[in-house]
């Protein structure tokens, strides 16, 4: 089978790109510039195709031919966007579309992900929707530059604890989704093995970064 992952460079798109060629399955990335993606060993025999969530011609090509599709659409083009994968998909006679949604997505006004959720399942019940909560990675992008400048992040969590969850679990279960038939029609809300609260989130980046940091 081949599976097209769509914003392949996206922080878990390329997480699943990563988990599909090392379990041996072909990979479809779509990319914005295919010219300017890959260049390593790892990427080896991986197709690069033109994709943009706001061209509906783009995504009807990128999912001829595929068996599955990986869909993590940034925000602010949910649902239209995964609307329009979804259909392009079902008529290319794509099974299934692994989604990755949000935790309790219908608390998240204006809950664009669950309208997202029911477009894809409408087109393709077979669809599985991954539903995780905060990612461990955005302490090393998103917060990377203010931990690294001032020595502290600013998250208006107060004092709520979150059970993070490591991108690359979300890979893993993504690439289940996609290869197994019998995760069809499933949704799994994915969260990491303890809750922590931002100050011990901060305690433990300033053990592994030898300074301090602050929350």
């Amino acid at each position: 089978m081949t599976v097209l992952v769509a914003n392949a460079n996206g922080k878990i798109g390329s997480a699943v790109v990563d988990a599909l060629v090392a379990a041996g399955v072909p990979v479809r990335a779509g990319v914005r510039r295919p010219d300017a993606y890959g260049g390593s060993e790892r990427l080896k025999g991986v197709e690069a195709v033109t994709f943009d969530y706001g061209d509906p011609a783009l995504m009807v090509h990128a999912v001829q031919g595929v068996e599955a599709v990986f869909s993590a659409a940034p925000y602010e083009t949910l649902p239209t966007a995964e609307a329009g994968l979804a259909v392009a998909a079902a008529a290319a006679g794509v099974a299934r579309i692994v989604k990755l949604s949000a935790l309790g997505p219908d608390d998240q006004p204006p809950a664009v992900h669950a309208a997202a959720e029911m477009a894809v399942l409408n087109a393709l019940p077979a669809s599985v929707m991954l539903r995780p909560t905060f990612f461990m990675q955005n302490y090393a992008t998103m917060h990377l530059a203010a931990i690294r400048d001032g020595g502290a992040f600013h998250e208006p969590a107060a004092q709520g604890r979150t059970a993070f969850v490591d991108a690359r679990d979300i890979a893993d279960m993504a690439v289940a989704g996609l290869t197994d038939p019998a995760h069809a029609g499933r949704i799994y809300s994915l969260t990491g093995p303890e809750a922590l609260s931002r100050d011990e989130v901060a305690a433990r980046i300033a053990v592994a970064a030898g300074r301090p940091v602050a929350y």
